[in-house]
């Protein structure tokens, strides 16, 4: 068995409170857990407006499906959000 993980440091254009951001926040992570199966949290940055360090993690005994699960989730966080990444991060344990 393998975990991957996935940290990205993102900001966000467009919120103008922490309501508005964790709102889009929400969104994100249920639509992540939702379409691949996989446990989310914010890792810092939580009283900060437009910028976020979300983390993503994922097992499975196939490498390739931890790489390709991970990509998946980044593009289409990109894809469906008005956000910048701003750092990216992956490791297997």
């Amino acid at each position: 068995m393998t975990i991957g993980f996935l940290q990205l440091e993102i900001k966000l254009l467009y919120p103008s409170s922490l309501k508005d951001k964790r709102s889009v926040l929400k969104r994100m992570k249920n639509l992540t857990r939702k379409k691949f199966n996989v446990s989310v949290a914010e890792l810092a940055n939580l009283q900060s407006i437009r910028s976020t360090v979300l983390g993503f993690v994922t097992i499975n005994t196939d490498n390739n499906i931890i790489h390709n699960t991970l990509n998946n989730i980044e593009n289409l966080i990109e894809k469906e959000f008005d956000i910048q990444i701003i750092n990216r991060k992956v490791e297997n344990l």
